[in-house]
């Protein structure tokens, strides 16, 4: 399958950013963004902890 060449700088591009928010976040703090948001909607306390556990 050919790719045009807007979509090869689009998937580049992607993963160029998903790399530097890798390596500049640790984990610790992407999951405390993801919790702040999850906070806003309806999870519980007790999932966040979890996630905390797993990854910290």
């Amino acid at each position: 399958m050919m790719l045009t060449p807007i979509s090869h700088f689009a998937i580049l591009y992607s993963l160029i950013f998903a790399y530097l928010i890798c390596v500049t976040q640790s984990p610790v703090n992407i999951i405390e963004n993801i919790a702040s948001k999850v906070d806003e909607s309806s999870a519980t306390r007790s999932e966040v902890q979890i996630a905390n556990t797993k990854f910290g």
